[in-house]
């Protein structure tokens, strides 16, 4: 790579030598940090190298290998304790990130501009003893500094959890830089970042579904635990490797719905007993034991009936909205599905708070049809109508029927439509022309779609 430097030349001692050495490194650093106006040229290249190579070649006891390796590490490694760490503890979090980053990016410029100066250390003395690379001397030095840089990384994180705008690109950095320092790369990966950020976003949740539960209703709770399930997978696509967000995924589910299973267990659980205490208490002081007691029971069944519609209706209706929307996680055959909603219907007959449960399904319903979400539209008018029957066609469900018939409606006529501009291609227009109609209560919802024609058409 550099040429052997063959000409003869007076013995260098120790101190003369490592005196010239230190003088280039000084000017080399300064330039590296900002510092100086003179550049570190060729003829400051040539000078270092050939007093590194002539200390190294001299014959015995003035060959100095073994010290000028010892100093190099040394004097890197104090580099950055002295330089590169006291300008990290003055900052805190984004700031001290980004002075990270530019202590990293300093670093591996020096110790690339070094290696070149000291080759014949690298080329020859290092593989001959075993030694620690060059491009490895150091690297324990920032390794120190990974768990500070972690943590305050994984601030960042939850900062953008809490809905803050942060430097997506100085974190991305920061977690390369992260692995980068690593001894194995995935290894690093795996115990560096991706186990600590799955522990603390165990951590974050736990926290969150504690709150939650205390103050939010079951619907809030879920739409909240979709949005965060949807930030995390946000989160890996640009910071984490691709491998984390199964884990990552699996860890917010547990900590967002185990605690929110647990408190439905309870809360039913403590509730049905009183039900039941109550029944036999009741039933025990009437005189007319048998009789009172079949009494007693209708009262029970009519307890926890009403028990069961506090949360029933909003549960019922987000899973009917899971089974009929094109995206849910209900995937079942056209006959399940109609089995299932069947049932469904026949299960609201029995609620006492039936517009409750209407209110909710229709809540659901309206963006499912406006937005073309339903997977099977015939899915929906078989529901309406199992409904219509088993509540005897009230002014409730006559209200989602008309929703559904209005959306049938917009079908046929979009259907018409195409139909007739594809028989009159002279009077097409060239754009794809689509309107919905929707009636729900008091308002008429039309929205309008013209999507310009293609390049060419």
């Amino acid at each position: 790579m550099f040429p052997c430097m063959t000409m003869k030349h007076s013995l260098i001692e120790w101190d003369e030598g490592w005196n010239s050495i230190q003088k280039r490194m000084n000017k080399l650093n300064r330039v590296i940090e900002g510092l100086s106006e003179t550049p570190f040229d060729a003829e400051d290249f040539m000078m270092l190298y050939t007093t590194i190579y002539n200390m190294c070649t001299q014959p015995p006891p003035h060959d100095y290998c073994q010290r000028l390796y010892d100093k190099y590490k040394e004097t890197i490694e104090q580099h950055i304790t002295l330089k590169g760490w006291p300008s990290l503890a003055e900052k805190h979090e984004e700031f001290m990130l980004q002075e990270f980053v530019k202590s990293w990016e300093r670093h591996k410029v020096r110790v690339r501009r070094m290696s070149h100066c000291f080759f014949f250390l690298a080329r020859h003395f290092i593989p001959s003893r075993s030694l620690t690379n060059l491009e490895e001397v150091g690297l324990n030095c920032f390794r120190e500094l990974n768990l500070r840089a972690r943590v305050a990384a994984f601030s960042l994180i939850d900062r953008e959890r809490k809905g803050e705008r942060i430097d997506r690109g100085l974190l991305k950095n920061v977690m390369g830089i992260i692995v980068e320092i690593g001894t194995k790369k995935m290894d690093a990966y795996k115990e560096d970042i991706e186990a600590h950020l799955i522990k603390s976003t165990g951590e974050y949740y736990s926290r969150k579904a504690s709150s939650w539960i205390a103050e939010e209703s079951y619907m809030d709770y879920m739409v909240k635990a979709e949005l965060c399930l949807r930030r995390e997978r946000n989160i890996v696509s640009h910071y984490l490797h691709s491998s984390s967000e199964k884990k990552l995924v699996e860890k917010v589910e547990h900590e967002l719905f185990e605690p929110l299973a647990n408190a439905f267990k309870q809360k039913v659980s403590l509730e049905v007993k009183a039900l039941v205490q109550q029944a036999t208490d009741e039933a025990s002081s009437n005189q007319d034991f048998n009789g009172a007691y079949g009494m007693q029971e209708h009262v029970l069944v009519r307890n926890i009936l009403e028990l069961h519609t506090n949360l029933g209706a909003e549960l019922l209706a987000a899973f009917c909205d899971n089974l009929l929307k094109n995206d849910g996680n209900e995937k079942l055959s056209d006959e399940a599905a109609e089995d299932t909603l069947e049932k469904v219907a026949k299960l609201v007959s029995y609620m006492r708070s039936k517009d409750l449960f209407i209110e909710f399904y229709k809540k659901r319903l309206i963006p499912r049809l406006l937005f073309d979400r339903s997977s099977n539209l015939e899915h929906e008018k078989s529901f309406v109508t199992n409904l219509k029957q088993k509540l005897g066609g009230t002014f409730l469900t006559s209200r989602i029927d008309k929703m559904v018939e209005d959306m049938k409606w917009t079908q046929d006529n979009k259907t018409s439509f195409s139909e007739y501009l594809h028989s009159n291609p002279n009077v097409n227009p060239g754009l794809d022309f689509t309107v919905t109609v929707l009636t729900t209560d008091s308002l008429f919802i039309v929205i309008w779609k013209v999507q310009d024609p293609p390049e060419g058409a």
